[in-house]
């Protein structure tokens, strides 16, 4: 399939936006991929979905503890899709692209799709 590009004869406002972004990474001495940080949250928030999941499937819970399953494993979703997917999807999980496309395929295991969202 071929990807989608758009085509724009002025580059000037994309190209100061990349210019100040490597800029303030210099500045501040910021690493362009992931931190211990960001491995933490991934560590966390993946077992924590999948534990929530199988709780969620092999369950008979009365229906304020399903609820109360469905909105943690929802919250647990977002946290992997705002904080995993997105940074593995734009390239800064890891230095490795390898570790980027597995990880940005944490969008396809919480039901969306890694590649439509790129």
């Amino acid at each position: 399939m071929n990807k989608v590009q758009f085509k724009m004869a002025d580059h000037s406002f994309s190209d100061d936006v990349k210019k100040g972004v490597a800029e303030y990474f210099k500045d501040h001495a910021i690493d362009k991929s992931g931190n211990w940080e960001l491995y933490m949250k991934a560590a966390l928030f993946v077992p924590l979905a999948i534990i929530l999941y199988v709780f969620v499937l092999i369950g008979n819970y009365s229906d304020g503890m399903g609820i109360f399953l469905f909105i943690m494993m929802g919250l647990s979703f977002s946290m992997i899709a705002a904080n995993v997917m997105h940074d593995a999807c734009h390239g800064s999980f890891s230095e490795k692209k390898w570790v980027n496309i597995l990880m940005g395929l944490s969008m396809n295991a919480i039901g969306s799709n890694a590649y439509l969202w790129k």
